[in-house]
């Protein structure tokens, strides 16, 4: 689920301006899933990711250093494209993304399903859901227009600026 969570985020950076096939994206959402659940269910071929009484595999603490590491990707991305959101909406996903790195950090360490690097490593996951939850819910439902002009009300901005930069122009 983290993986697949991680992809995702990764994936939406690309497509931030760029207009997405509703149906193609559910069509592959729903092959990877399938072809994820098989795997598990039926097939049994997906890799175990503890076991005990040795702990976490190398499967495991793999998967959650590449998660880590797209995360780190994410907000790469997510800053060279900071101009496209309001600073309310980029610093929740942005401390939402930091705390999926928490998270993984926190699941690479547990040694024990009932630890206390675990139960921190879902809260932090829980705390990372509330974050994209008020960045991209909350803030579209109560102020819906805000999110929708945004670029047009900071166009309108700093054309507003470079008016009055020419009047003081034509003055002088």
């Amino acid at each position: 689920v983290r993986l697949f969570d991680c992809l995702a985020l990764f994936a939406s950076v690309f497509y931030l301006k760029k207009k997405v096939n509703i149906t193609a994206a559910f069509t592959s959402l729903s092959i990877i899933t399938i072809t994820l659940l098989t795997s598990i269910f039926y097939f049994k071929i997906f890799p175990a990711c503890f076991i005990e009484p040795g702990g976490l595999t190398y499967f495991k603490i793999g998967a959650e250093y590449f998660c880590m590491v797209l995360l780190a990707a994410v907000i790469y991305f997510l800053n060279s494209r900071k101009n496209a959101f309001s600073k309310k909406v980029y610093d929740l996903t942005f401390f939402s993304i930091v705390f999926k790195i928490i998270t993984g950090a926190l699941f690479t360490l547990y040694r024990d399903v009932y630890g206390i690097s675990n139960a921190a490593g879902h809260y932090f996951w829980v705390l990372s859901f509330y974050f994209i939850f008020r960045a991209a819910v909350e803030t579209n439902l109560k102020t819906p227009f805000n999110s929708m002009f945004y670029e047009l009300s900071k166009t309108l901005s700093e054309l507003s600026k470079a008016n009055a930069v020419l009047v003081n122009e034509v003055k002088e």
